[in-house]
């Protein structure tokens, strides 16, 4: 281990480190491409150019949790992994250098962020559009106030018309920050939306799913953005149908693709017909049938390089860990799951508590299964997938929906309670985490703040 910066500080002597203080900018740059993991311990980094330029040599960065901007960064680049405290930074650090694949992939996306975000071009353009978006002095107009980063305030704005004053509505963007939609290469929106509502069950209601695709389309490409691009991958999909997210893995990614399903049915394999209408493919699916809450899943170890647990963990009744078990044991060394489930902390019902609504999901004519009966924030889903050897790589939010439901409550009135969280407040959690060798043998744990009783 090599150390460089500060000189007064104490290190101890000791054969694996080798403290060189100050370096040139030259020697910085030759160490760092030649890491194999920069380490970056500070909590309070404002910016922290140093991770970036780590992340601009292909080098992931390990970085402490307790810096927000350092977090966002690892988050928002999938180019490291971060730490809260003793235990998790020796378990991610040992991951990250047991698994050169992992760490060339984090390297590739690091160095990727860094220049799509950061070259001079892209700077000085976001500078001179927030310049630009200033008021002139004096002015009698104000613009609208909007949220760029965590940093800036949204306060209330007014502006005279006819004499009278006027208060702007806080939109849906100013508080809530999407990532972009990772749409496959070629594909825009528009085309990428039509054929996936074109998308057809063999005897499933017509009209129901062109509601659903509607509602979900951005839903399923963050979830396919999440899924690695490489050849001859084996994946496993948990609740495949109606099929969509599927289509675009047929259509996406080179792989072979597994499914299983759950209708509380006595058989154990069956097959589907979907057809995508707007290019006259059929596809007939063939498919695995148990409850993965309760059952051994029906694969053996190692068996998949990922595996899509998509809108599933909220409807589970009892028992989330005996399914990321199942998952950990499937998944080869190495390999990712892909998680994704509503977000129990989204603006919608940040604005229904604080109107004295209720947020919770209503009863259902399909069964106890048919509702939602635990929903996560991201803090609950990263300490339930560490805790179960998972090591989380990326997760954000995001909304997929139209629109939000309405509410007492005008968003300018809650804006300066959630400035602080625009990027925690989409309607979903998107979650890609990985496992390696040694992990995959750790003892399940239930923890306390998931479960109030138990009978194991």
């Amino acid at each position: 281990m090599v150390l460089t910066g500060k000189d007064d500080i104490s290190i101890p002597d000791h054969e694996d480190i080798d403290f060189r203080g100050f370096v040139s900018t030259e020697e910085k740059f030759s160490l760092m491409a030649g890491a194999r993991v920069y380490m970056m311990p500070s909590g309070k980094e404002s910016f922290s150019i140093v991770a970036l330029e780590a992340m601009a040599q292909r080098t992931p960065v390990l970085a402490s949790a307790a810096s927000e901007v350092l977090a966002d960064h690892i988050a928002l680049s999938e180019g490291g992994s971060i730490y809260h405290d003793y235990e998790t930074f020796t378990s991610r650090l040992n991951e990250m250098l047991a698994n050169k694949r992992v760490r060339e992939r984090m390297g590739e996306r690091g160095r990727n962020y860094v220049v799509s975000r950061y070259v001079p071009e892209r700077v000085r353009k976001s500078l001179v559009e927030a310049v630009e978006s200033c008021p002139q002095p004096h002015a009698s107009v104000a613009p609208v106030s909007y949220l760029q980063d965590a940093s800036i305030q949204i306060a209330p704005v007014t502006h005279s018309t006819n004499g009278k004053n006027i208060s702007p509505e806080v939109t849906l963007e100013d508080l809530s920050k999407s990532p972009p939609l990772p749409l496959p290469p070629g594909w825009s929106e528009e085309n990428l939306r039509r054929m996936v509502s074109s998308v057809q069950v063999e005897d499933g209601p017509i009209e129901e799913l062109k509601t659903y695709v509607k509602a979900d389309f951005k839903r399923f490409v963050y979830t396919l953005g999440l899924v690695p691009e490489q050849s001859g991958q084996r994946i496993l999909e948990l609740g495949a149908n109606p099929y969509f997210t599927t289509t675009l893995l047929h259509k996406f990614r080179n792989a072979s693709l597994h499914l299983a399903n759950f209708f509380g049915t006595p058989e154990r394999e069956g097959k589907q017909k979907v057809t995508i209408h707007s290019t006259g493919e059929a596809v007939e699916y063939p498919y695995q049938q148990f409850n993965i809450e309760t059952e051994a899943f029906p694969y053996e170890d190692n068996s998949f390089d990922v595996v899509l647990f998509c809108e599933i963990i909220e409807h589970l009744l009892s028992d989330p860990v005996h399914a990321l078990t199942e998952i950990r044991r499937v998944l080869k060394p190495g390999g990712d799951l892909v998680l994704t489930t509503p977000n129990v902390a989204r603006l919608d019902n940040v604005r229904k508590i604080i109107s004295g609504e209720n947020v919770y999901d209503p009863y259902s004519g399909h069964g106890p299964y048919g509702r939602h009966n635990r929903e996560y924030t991201q803090e609950d889903l990263f300490n339930l997938l560490s805790a179960n050897g998972f090591t989380v790589t990326t997760m954000f939010t995001a909304d997929v929906h139209p629109g939000h439901t309405s509410s007492s409550v005008a968003l300018s009135t809650i804006a300066h309670l959630v400035k602080h969280r625009p990027t925690d407040l989409g309607q979903y959690i998107f979650c890609r985490c990985g496992v390696n060798h040694e992990s995959k043998n750790s003892a399940p744990v239930r923890s306390d703040w998931l479960y109030r009783s138990r009978n194991d």
